[in-house]
């Protein structure tokens, strides 16, 4: 009624209330002068416009105060709040998370033009950090008031830090009495806002963040009055560092970072310890200790650029930079990760940084390796941001996906304190899909904004020249390989991780491994592994199989990238049988890892872990005992994996386990903790969907042996989608098929939250569709994918891009463009909302083909554009291969031949790294078919048969079809016309059942070639005028043209000139109206020439 006058009925059909309550309600409010009666109906009087403001005033207040109340509930009850700090502000509560809590002050002072505060504690050192950054390098404008108690402190503990603020000239730094909150006012380019900070024994609880007016004007008075009232703070006793502290409880502070699995390295730690064997080093990877006193190779960081660009840099040119030094000097910008594929150097590479960190003396290093990886890293930050240090800090931080939210805040702090400097590393696959995957937009954007990635660069000439030198040099040995001979080695091990085979090239062949009979052959990580596997496996079936149980845990643990410590190891004893013989167990097992030392692990230097083999020498002994071995290999894995579980919920064997080893055991106490365990499973079955051939260790969910009780609904959901697609990648359609159907089953009736449910009916009916597409079977492939969508929008937008784009595939299987575009404008249009991610970039890359399908070369190369700059931002390798096989597609279309092969050589690469077998399968044809067209009939043959034998393993029925195709070509130009019939008559009934007119179109094209060289002309004429209708009939304009040219000149051949120069003026005007100038001018010459023949002129040439 304030708004317009209103009568009772008009009040009753808006409030719907009833009449009588109208009534009452009417009655009160006139009673009270609230309204009153008016010719147009009831209107509010101004005492109850006033009544009504004060309500909707006291109203906000109570709310901001109930939201704030996580906030408010540490303060002392007397404490006198101004309510307008509350009002229309927003709430963030630590939540136990303090770190993140803190992002909204770092944020505040970052941006900031003028800084006014009171603080009453300093709960994160960052504060003091960022502010003296912004003040002395920035010369903020800053005024703060702190508690006595507060400023004693930081004259104490950050002497540096408050010299250099008291001496600024733009700032004033008081000594005052504070209220028992903190009070920030900030003034920036966004605007002016006042912040409350509240504390919970010293922790922060929480903030309030508001820009009303009236909270700002509180805020500006309260820290005016602190300021104004206080005096100066004393300069410190001891100025030092501005990075120097003095910390009470830094044997806290050491205890903290040892229980998070991170070492403090300095020049002492070094000095009280000593390398390994050069050999040894060589062979199982450098230790820290080992790096330092120089065994390691300390690669040159060479330009990689393009990665299909050809790359022979001269290795006698002006020494390059070292990758090391390079990536040393790039942190001095911003945290760095380092990510590549597993075997690239990376470890290597940032233990090489840490140690050139501490002989330089620019500060410590907190460093942790993979093998702490279960610590808690968020005590870690506290133990490092506390100020337990002197200069500038690095802290490293290897397998950074293992915690990745932990890291990230660590990223989130180095960016607010400039004596902090972080390093992680990571498998860059893993990287990517990790930070996609991150549901907090906040450490998203650390990722991407405040973090960058540094790949080492790749094994080249000049590399092994350098790891030639020096092995030679620590060994005393002579390698009897060039720099040329052990490049080319590198290169033809298989996709092996590049430093990994250098190093060990150079061992196998300067001196052979201590339990090799024989010199190793050129094969080294094969035979290296045979040898390895021969001395473990029981020779009979009575023997002992111990040895071989634990070797198999130590190989999966090792390929997993799974720490392996001792306690992991005796879990196998703690499994086996009662406590009378659970010490012979204990010793038996001790026994065999004396074995394994040297052979598959060697002890670090703490002697409470191993370290091992390389995770790619590890993959491939699990394969090379399967192979030799499936079910007795299955059962041992299932017995030993079983071991490690068992101790999840048996707190008795986790006693016993620790009481043989005679101190707790992180590692086995982890696994008291449910989520880890999930994680570990998770791990291990991850490790079987990266490597297919690994799939018999998991087995199928009906008949695995593999006990997974002890983890959570979601968890075991999670082992189904992996055996899915593991199975399928193995080239087991109907047993992937199986699981995947399993899995939509169990996904339906498990007890999980909605989203977790949601999500992997989205994943199992995407990947049915999937697996059933490529048996033809389009319409069954888009109920899948339907129901896949219809789940996807519950699950997330990431989940529902994916469906849109396989969707948009299936459609283009059977050549409908349109649909296939709405699809992809559709996932495009959903994609912008999350960011670049693997989903995204592939539905700009189905756009790039679906122009490339519909001839539109220029149109596909922009959406191409697009995909590779994702692709790189991403590092999604699986993209990335895809799309230098498009690039191929386009270079072969355009005549550029070389460049084509090359695509396709390196996009086969990438494929086979990433175990994409249906790409592998793809890019092969069309590898062979380009080697056709360059009379390359041998290679040709070779990439066509194993195209077709991928094709076969997979169920890949339509590119079985197409394979067929390109060996009737083969045939055609070999002059086997009746093999070549055969080829082209099985690839239109494959694609004919299919429905895929495409697939009719060429092999009618096909079959008129072979019409022509037989002279048939007219069965020729046949052939191609039905390719040319369904050609025309699908769009595809280029395909058309060049049928039509073949179509005319067969005309031409049977005598028909009116024929054929009807059907190149059809060509013309086509070509023309498809802007393709190109075929429209040979359209126009061709009929000129044919005109002129007909007028009996002589053609121009």
């Amino acid at each position: 009624m304030a708004e317009e006058p209103a009568h009772k009925p008009a009040l009753e059909a808006d409030l719907d209330c009833s009449r009588s309550t109208i009534d009452r309600a009417i009655r009160r409010l006139e009673s009270a002068g609230f309204v009153e009666r008016t010719g147009e109906g009831y209107a509010t009087t101004v005492t109850g416009r006033v009544a009504a403001e004060n309500y909707r005033t006291y109203v906000a207040h109570q709310r901001a105060v109930d939201e704030a109340t996580p906030v408010l509930s540490v303060l002392p009850p007397d404490c006198d709040l101004p309510p307008e700090l509350l009002a229309g502000g927003s709430v963030d509560p630590a939540d136990g998370d303090p770190h993140r809590a803190f992002e909204r002050v770092g944020r505040a002072l970052r941006d900031a033009e003028r800084y006014r505060g009171v603080l009453p504690c300093l709960a994160d050192s960052r504060h003091l950090r960022l502010l003296h950054a912004r003040v002395v390098e920035d010369g903020l404008d800053a005024d703060l008031a702190v508690a006595p108690d507060l400023a004693d402190r930081l004259r104490e503990e950050f002497p540096g830090l408050v010299a250099g603020l008291l001496d600024a000239p733009s700032c004033a730094l008081r000594r005052a009495e504070t209220p028992p909150y903190g009070l920030v006012v900030t003034d920036g380019d966004e605007g002016t806002a006042a912040l409350l900070a509240t504390y919970d024994e010293g922790t922060l609880a929480g903030t309030v963040e508001n820009d009303a007016p009236a909270a700002i004007d509180r805020a500006r008075e309260a820290v005016t009055a602190a300021v104004g009232g206080g005096s100066d703070v004393d300069p410190p006793d001891d100025r030092g560092d501005p990075g120097t502290t003095l910390i009470a409880d830094r044997t806290a502070r050491r205890r903290a970072l040892t229980a998070a699995g991170v070492t403090r390295l300095d020049r002492t730690y070094f000095t009280e310890r000593t390398p390994n064997d050069p050999e040894t080093a060589w062979r199982l990877g450098f230790s820290l200790t080992d790096i330092y006193y120089g065994y390691a190779v300390d690669r040159a960081d060479t330009d990689a650029g393009d990665p299909v660009a050809d790359h022979s840099p001269d290795i006698d040119a002006a020494p390059a930079p070292t990758a090391s030094a390079l990536l040393a000097d790039r942190l001095a910008g911003n945290p760095q990760v380092v990510i590549g594929p597993p075997g690239a150097g990376k470890t290597t590479l940032c233990r090489s940084v840490a140690c050139r960190w501490v002989e330089s003396g620019r500060g410590p290093v907190f460093y942790r390796d993979a093998a702490g990886a279960g610590g808690d890293l968020v005590e870690a930050i506290d133990a490092v941001t506390g100020g337990d240090r002197s200069g500038n800090a690095l802290v490293v931080v290897e397998a950074a996906t293992s915690a990745p939210e932990q890291f990230l805040e660590l990223v989130g702090a180095a960016r607010d304190d400039p004596s902090l400097t972080v390093l992680g590393e990571a498998r860059e696959r893993d990287w990517h899909e990790t930070v996609d995957g991150m549901s907090e937009p906040r450490l998203r954007e650390h990722a991407r904004r405040d973090l960058a990635t540094y790949r080492p660069p790749a094994v080249d000439e000049r590399t092994c020249r350098r790891a030639v030198a020096a092995f030679e040099r620590v060994t005393g040995r002579e390698v009897p390989l060039s720099p040329s001979e052990l490049h080319d080695r590198v290169e033809n091990e298989g996709g092996v991780g590049e430093m990994h085979v250098l190093s060990y090239q150079i061992v196998a062949h300067a001196a052979s491994a201590p339990w090799l009979d024989d010199p190793v052959g050129p094969s080294v990580l094969d035979e290296d592994v045979r040898a390895a596997y021969e001395a473990l496996a029981p020779a009979a079936r009575d023997d002992e199989t111990l040895p071989m149980e634990v070797a198999l845990l130590v190989a999966t643990l090792t390929a997993a990238e799974e720490p392996v410590t001792p306690g992991i190891l005796h879990a196998v004893a703690a499994a086996r049988g009662a406590d009378e013989r659970t010490d012979r167990a204990h010793r038996r097992v001790e026994a065999v890892i004396e074995e394994l030392d040297g052979r598959m692990l060697v002890v670090a230097d703490d002697q409470r872990r191993y370290r091992t083999q390389h995770r790619q020498w590890a993959t491939r002994f699990l394969e090379r005992a399967l192979d030799r071995a499936e079910r007795e290999t299955v059962a041992l894995f299932e017995r030993a994996t079983n071991a490690v579980l068992s101790v999840a919920d048996d707190e008795k064997r986790r006693r016993q386990t620790e009481r043989w080893l005679g101190r707790e055991s992180p590692a086995v106490r982890r696994f008291a903790d449910g989520e880890a365990v999930d994680e570990f499973v998770e791990t291990l079955f991850g490790l079987a969907f990266t490597r297919s051939s690994l799939a018999p260790l998991v087995g199928t969910t009906e008949h695995s042996g593999l006990d997974l009780s002890v983890c959570s609904p979601a968890t075991r959901l999670e082992a189904i989608s992996c055996r899915g697609k593991t199975w399928y990648d193995a080239g087991d359609p109907d047993r992937g098929e199986a699981e995947l159907s399993t899995l939509c089953e169990r996904a339906a009736d498990v007890d999980v939250d909605a989203e977790t449910r949601a999500t992997y009916l989205a994943e199992g009916y995407r990947g049915l569709g999937e697996v059933v597409v490529d048996r033809g079977e389009t319409e069954a492939a888009r109920e899948h994918l339907e129901r896949s969508l219809d789940a996807a929008r519950d699950a997330s937008p990431r989940h529902e891009v994916g469906a849109h784009n396989s969707l948009a595939w299936v459609a283009m299987t059977v050549d409908e463009y349109d649909r296939a575009e709405s699809r992809l404008e559709t996932a495009l249009s959903v994609a912008e909302g999350i960011g670049p991610c693997g989903d995204h970039s592939d539905a700009l890359y189905y756009r790039a083909r679906l122009e490339q399908f519909r001839g539109d070369l220029a149109a596909a190369e922009e959406w191409l554009a697009e995909t590779v700059e994702m692709d790189r931002a991403v590092g999604n390798e699986q993209n990335v291969s895809s799309s230098l096989k498009l690039r191929g597609d386009i270079a072969k279309e355009r005549g550029d031949h070389e460049r084509a092969a090359r695509l396709y050589r390196r996009s086969v690469e990438l494929k086979r790294d990433v175990r994409d077998r249906q790409g592998m399968a793809q890019t092969l044809f069309d590898f062979a078919d380009l080697r056709l067209e360059r009379g390359d009939h041998e290679a040709a043959e070779t990439a066509f048969e194993r195209s077709l034998e991928i094709a076969r393993e997979n169920d890949m029925t339509r590119h079985e079809g197409r394979v067929r195709g390109g060996l009737g070509r083969l045939a055609v130009e070999r002059g086997d016309l009746g093999a070549a019939e055969r080829q082209f008559r099985t690839q239109r009934q494959v694609h004919d059942d299919l429905n895929h007119r495409r697939g009719v179109a060429a092999a009618d094209a096909g079959l008129g070639d072979v019409a022509v060289e037989r002279g048939d002309y007219e069965r020729a004429r046949e052939s191609y005028r039905e390719s040319v209708a369904t050609y025309r009939a699908i769009d595809d304009v280029r395909r058309r043209a060049e049928v039509t040219e073949k179509l005319a000149d067969a005309c031409r051949a049977a005598g028909d000139e009116s024929a054929a120069a009807e059907w190149l003026a059809t060509g013309r005007e086509f070509a023309e109206a498809a802007g393709l100038d190109e075929w429209t001018t040979t359209f126009a010459d061709r009929g000129d020439d044919l005109g002129a023949v007909e007028a009996g002129e002589t053609p121009d040439e």
